[in-house]
């Protein structure tokens, strides 16, 4: 019985981790593109989302 709720502790805490890392992921994929945008468009880029922002 003990042997079996740690095998279920030991998977819940894979299972955890696993989406613990790819909800990290998912954000860090998110965040990049806009931080290099901003850094090789410039004001250009955050003058066209203030224009769309607007409209």
């Amino acid at each position: 019985l003990f042997a079996a709720s740690f095998l279920d502790l030991t998977f819940a805490a894979d299972a955890m981790v696993f989406t613990i890392r790819r909800s990290l992921a998912s954000t860090i994929l998110l965040v990049i593109p806009k931080f290099t945008m901003i850094r090789l468009g410039g004001p250009n880029i955050r003058a066209k989302s203030r224009f769309r922002l607007r409209a």
